[in-house]
């Protein structure tokens, strides 16, 4: 893991390349799902590359095999399912 001298998280980041299912629900009610790869992880936050446009303060279902020790909960569950609140972007 690092962290650098830019990063406020008070873990550092785990580089984890493995699947993510996300799902949106639009303000119009329109719904959208992509598969994507996580960048990289901490136990609270992830980072990762969506096609959809996206703003902060969006809620986002994610589906992943995220490892059990990165899990705050369903630790025997072969994935992991948890609703997200999307807090920064960075625009391509």
């Amino acid at each position: 893991m690092s962290q650098g001298a830019g990063d406020l998280r008070k873990s550092g980041r785990l580089e984890l390349h493995i699947p993510v299912r996300v799902r949106c629900k639009e303000t119009d009610g329109t719904e959208w799902a992509e598969l994507t790869h996580l960048i990289d992880v901490t136990q609270l936050g992830a980072a990762f590359t969506l096609e959809h446009p996206i703003a902060a303060g969006r809620i986002l279902h994610l589906s992943l095999p995220l490892p059990w020790r990165l899990r705050q909960y369903d630790h025997s569950e072969e994935l992991y399912r948890i609703y997200a609140l999307v807090r920064w972007i960075r625009p391509a």
